[in-house]
Formats: structure tokens, sequence, C-alpha cells
């Protein structure tokens, strides 16, 4: 007797506990917040992001570059809005830089890329650890770099020699071109980053315009690599 009681009792105390929950949830189409109420909390967001760009840790501003790649293009009223408020050219040049590459994404197959040809300078700071200063300074130095990189690929695409000396012969150029712009990286940059920059330029591919059907892209820390355009954009991918 005294057990069904007990029993009785625990049932009603889980059915008020189980109503008065109950009363708690709202409908499905009542948590759904109004576009409004998103939009505005999207703005908040990269209000709150783009304020972290002149961060000095390099990893920090690059990944709010990204989360802002994410927002896509309705973040660049955002940063338009924040390059009026700042005075360093230098940051100002970042938020021109991440303005350029949200315009240029472009979406096919399930996958986003840029469209951007060059160094991928963001990135090349994010993992050689630069200031914003320091990607302003070193700019022109890896762009000369870049140039003279292209100059001797077109070289070696016009010679038609494609055996096992000819690409170990490039290879050495090439190396070479990244000792030359040594000095010229150490007078803005630490010998730790400029260890860092000479070996993403060994290790990526060469600089400049690319083949139709090809783009560049920043690929093995900021590196030049040329790839396929993925189909969808324009042309097929061969």
């Amino acid at each position: 007797m005294r057990n069904a009681m007990w029993l009785g009792l625990g049932v009603a105390l889980l059915l008020a506990v189980a109503a008065g929950a109950q009363d708690k949830v709202k409908p499905a189409e009542e948590e759904a917040p109004a576009p409004a109420a998103a939009a505005a909390e999207s703005v908040a967001f990269m209000q709150t992001l783009v304020k972290k760009m002149d961060s000095p840790d390099a990893r920090i501003r690059f990944a709010v570059r990204e989360a802002l790649l994410v927002m896509d293009r309705q973040a660049i009223a955002v940063l338009n809005e924040h390059r009026a408020t700042v005075d360093s050219e230098h940051l100002k040049a970042f938020i021109d830089r991440t303005i350029e590459r949200i315009k240029s994404m472009k979406t096919a197959g399930g996958r986003s890329w840029s469209t951007l040809r060059g160094r991928d300078l963001d990135r090349l700071a994010m993992e050689c650890n630069l200031t914003l200063e320091q990607i302003t300074q070193i700019q022109p130095i890896l762009a000369k770099h870049d140039k003279n990189a292209q100059d001797l690929w077109e070289e070696f695409r016009q010679s038609g020699v494609k055996d096992k000396e000819a690409f170990k012969d490039l290879q050495d150029e090439r190396n070479l071109l990244v000792e030359e712009a040594g000095p010229a990286l150490r007078r803005y940059l630490s010998e730790e980053q400029v260890k860092a920059i000479t070996a993403h330029l060994k290790g990526g591919g060469f600089g400049g315009g690319a083949a139709a059907g090809e783009f560049i892209m920043g690929g093995g820390g900021g590196g030049m690599t040329i790839i396929r355009r993925p189909p969808g954009d324009g042309e097929k991918g061969k």
C-alpha cells in the first residue's frame, strides 16, 4: 500500500515537471528569428570582427579575414565603414585586400575559391608571423621576385627543353632568385622570418600570369601555385 502511494506521488511529480517544461517550450515557428533580427545580429558580429583586424597576432588577423570571407559580400559595407574610422595605412591596405578577396570569391560544386592572381600576403603573414607594417614593406620585394620567377618560367616553357637536367637547372635558378631577395627582406624582417619566407618561396610554384583555364592562388604559406580553374567558372577545367 505504502509502495503504491509513493509510486503515485512520483508519477504525479513527473507529470507536473513535464507540464511545466511544456509551458516553457515555444513552437518551432516562434523560435525562428525574424529576418531583420538575423541581419542585425550578422552586422553586430562583423562589427566585432573588424575591430580585431589590427591585432598584433597575425593568426587572429587571418582568422578574422577568413570569417569575413564566410560572411561574403555582406561584409563589404561593414569593412568600408570601419576603414573610414582608421588612420593606419597598413590597416587600410589589409581591409582593401580583404574586400578584394571577398569580391573575387566564386562557388561551384560545393566549394569556394578565389580567382585572384598573386600571392596571399595575409596567409603568408599568418604563417611567418608578420606585422601589418612588415607586409607593406616586403610587398614590393615579393612582387619583384614573383615577376622574375614568372619570367624564368616563361623562358623555360618557350625553350621546349623538358628533360630532367633542364628541370634541375630551372630549380637551381629559381632558388638563386630566392637568395637574391634575402638582403632586401632582412632590412625589415628578423632572421627567423626571413628563413620562413625563403622556405615558402622555394617551396611554392612560379608567380605571375597563368595559361587559359588556370589561375594562381596561394599555397604552402602564401607560395605561388598554378592550378586548374574548377568547372563552372566560365570554362571547364582541363
